[in-house]
């Protein structure tokens, strides 16, 4: 089972009695995840989500990292947002 979800294909792998799923960023890299899944399309959902989730800290601390060098903001401030959203992802 494979599927392309914004360019990054991604698909399933089996390791022992689990499933696993692989990402393939356009770079050819591979990122396979460490947890694994009952079934192949739970999977694909969570890769989904993985893929959402990290773009979105992605963009979120680049636009912090342009506020903070331009003295929008402090270092602490970066800090302390920064880690507040890590705090949301892991809550879910």
């Amino acid at each position: 089972m494979d599927w392309n979800y914004f360019d990054i294909a991604i698909g399933t792998v089996m390791e022992g009695d689990r499933w696993h799923w692989r990402a393939t960023l356009p770079t050819g890299m591979t990122i396979t995840s460490n947890q694994g899944y009952t079934t192949p399309v739970q999977a694909i959902s969570c890769a989904r989500l993985w893929i959402a989730t990290e773009s979105m800290r992605r963009a979120f601390e680049g636009c912090l990292v342009e506020l903070r060098d331009r003295g929008t903001i402090q270092a602490q401030e970066f800090f302390n947002l920064m880690r507040s959203l890590e705090q949301q992802i892991q809550q879910g």
